[in-house]
């Protein structure tokens, strides 16, 4: 039985005649790749394992890659780790700032990869090189400290799936849109420790940054590598970056794939994953009657108080309900922030209080103000659009409980604000009120006035809310059942 392009190169790393898919292996290693993320866990099982040296200087790589220049302490130590491990035992490829970049557009870039060897690398996208003919994989950060002490790794031989390409791609369509329809076609799980093999007299067409792309996103399919048969435009690219002897290796006619998938480049379009999943995949066509919401999700409205407030500013004086819920005083000192009380009347906080007021950003709950029970007003809620207004102000709603009033939607000073296209109203709101409090969902909208400031003050950070979670969410959301619910609980409220 033949076999594949992956299976003869790992065959040749392992010292084998041949190998068949499902088979145990350990093969020998042309590259180790580290960042500076997974690099300094591979350095701790490497220490505690004892080991005093690594197999050879020249094929291990570490690029300081997501958080270089340093952010805060912790990336700049995770840093400092890698770079006493390299100093220590004179790594050769060591990608420092000022010589670093994204680490799988480097490595190529830099001659690192040739066609026929075996890399791995501590990130699942080290499957990019497989656009060179390489066998390219990623693995743990412990195989990976292992792999720096011994030069070799165990692998199991990947069954494959062949992808025939044929046509060409039409202008302004690229690799992505190439791998994002496959992934469309077979899902996320649908190459699941499978090699993606590509063929056909398409892949001529193809440039080597299409294939690097196609080949990075693999993973994505669940596939334990992507790889590119090796051509002339492999042999283009490769010429005066690689300084070494490599070896093209192909695919036997025999050889056995799970499957064969055939896709007309001509055919594809441009494609873009919407949510959640990249196998949700379409043209970008069908999109142009989708809105994005400009929305930031946390664990509550108490986590969205501290991004909110990253985001509009702590020099500013901010002004909140009295009384109010006591956790916004809290997070406010807590914060070193300056804040006024504004006493609340029948309908919300009078306008003789309210524009005395110096306040550049207003914190108010229109809605039963917690704990007054107060609920202001429609003409109040235009005062305080005017307030914002004319004070180049903004105003923090902050929203819970309302939806669960007997007449929906509830006019919020955020829809009457974009309704004037004003950009003054960040909106806030939680799912802890209207299901439980242990579901720790909330959400804030931004206007879009406020986008590029949001982008660059907050937009690094990561949401807290587990990814679980908000599935489980946006099922309930999808299917009907939590309107079935809040539509339960008014008629209860609302007898």
């Amino acid at each position: 039985m033949g076999m594949t392009m992956t299976q003869k190169i790992l065959a040749k790393h392992a010292g084998l005649e041949s190998v068949r898919a499902g088979q145990l292996i350990q093969a020998k290693l042309d590259l180790v790749l580290g960042n500076d993320i997974t690099t300094p866990v591979a350095i701790n099982e490497f220490e505690s394992a004892g080991f005093e040296k690594v197999f050879d200087k020249s094929r291990i790589a570490m690029v300081m890659d997501h958080f270089a220049p340093n952010k805060d302490i912790k990336s700049a130590t995770q840093c400092k780790q890698c770079r006493t491990f390299a100093r220590r035992f004179d790594i050769d490829h060591f990608y420092d700032v000022g010589t670093m970049g994204i680490e799988h557009a480097l490595l190529p870039e830099q001659g690192l990869v040739a066609p026929g060897e075996a890399v791995i690398g501590a990130d699942s996208h080290t499957c990019t090189y497989g656009a060179l003919g390489a066998f390219s994989t990623g693995v743990g950060s412990t195989d990976m400290g292992a792999a720096m002490a011994a030069g070799e790794t165990w692998f199991k031989v990947p069954s494959a799936i062949k992808v025939n390409l044929t046509g060409k791609l039409r202008p302004f369509v690229s690799g992505k849109d190439v791998i994002l329809t496959l992934i469309g076609m077979i899902g996320v799980d649908g190459a699941r420790y499978q090699s993606i093999e590509f063929s056909g007299e398409g892949v001529k067409n193809l440039t080597i940054y299409d294939r690097l792309t196609i080949c990075n996103m693999a993973i994505e399919a669940g596939g334990k590598n992507g790889i590119f048969p090796v051509d002339d435009v492999t042999r283009a690219y490769v010429e005066g970056r690689v300084d070494r002897p490599w070896t093209a290796f192909e695919a036997d006619p025999d050889a056995e794939y799970e499957r064969v998938i055939d896709i007309d480049l001509g055919k594809v379009d441009c494609t873009v994953a919407w949510p959640h999943l990249p196998e949700n995949a379409h043209s970008a066509r069908e999109g142009s009657d989708i809105a994005i919401d400009q929305i930031v999700i946390g664990s509550g409205a108490e986590q969205l108080y501290n991004l909110a407030t990253i985001l509009l500013g702590k020099d500013r004086l901010y002004a909140i309900e009295k009384p109010s819920y006591e956790k916004i005083r809290q997070i406010y000192k807590a914060q070193g922030l300056r804040f006024e009380e504004l006493p609340l009347g029948n309908e919300g906080i009078p306008d003789e209080v309210l524009f005395k007021s110096h306040a550049e950003i207003l914190h108010v709950t229109p809605y039963r103000s917690y704990p007054s029970g107060v609920t202001a007003s429609a003409e109040k809620k235009q005062t305080y659009l005017s307030f914002a207004r004319s004070r180049n102000a903004f105003i923090l709603e902050d929203d819970f409980g309302s939806e669960f009033h007997r007449m929906r939607p509830i006019e919020t000073l955020f829809s009457l604000d974009a309704a004037e296209k004003g950009g003054r109203v960040i909106y806030l709101n939680t799912f802890s009120k209207t299901l439980s409090p242990a579901v720790r969902i909330g959400y804030m909208l931004i206007p879009p006035s406020l986008l590029p400031m949001a982008e660059k003050r907050i937009g690094f950070f990561s949401s807290s809310v587990p990814v679980l979670d908000q599935y489980a969410l946006a099922e309930l959301l999808n299917e009907g059942s939590f309107e079935r619910h809040l539509n339960r609980i008014r008629r209860k409220l609302n007898p």
